[in-house]
């Protein structure tokens, strides 16, 4: 015996509050970040493998954000992004 599975359709990503998606991942300058609720003032940091930040910004009043960072080297980073007292740290690539 088996069992058939047939897709009939995609459901969207649901994102709950505090839940962060970033995309693409690797990018090449250009990062998504969506939220799964509406922020307001959230720091986003990304820091380089050695620990050094190398980037702040200010995430304000959306869900979905557009944030370049083609200014920096191709590699790994950490995106730490702290909204009301709870950090995500998040892993990206940047592709050149």
């Amino acid at each position: 015996n088996f069992t058939t599975a047939v897709a009939t359709g995609i459901e969207k990503n649901r994102l709950i509050s505090g839940e962060y998606l970033v995309y693409p991942n690797p990018f090449d300058g250009m990062i998504n970040i969506v939220s799964g609720n509406e922020i307001h003032d959230v720091v986003m940091k990304v820091y380089d493998t050695g620990g050094r930040l190398v980037k702040t910004t200010i995430l304000k009043n959306n869900k979905v954000f557009t944030v370049n960072l083609g200014m920096l080297f191709p590699g790994a980073y950490y995106l730490k992004i702290a909204e009301d007292g709870n950090n995500k740290n998040l892993k990206i690539v940047i592709k050149k």
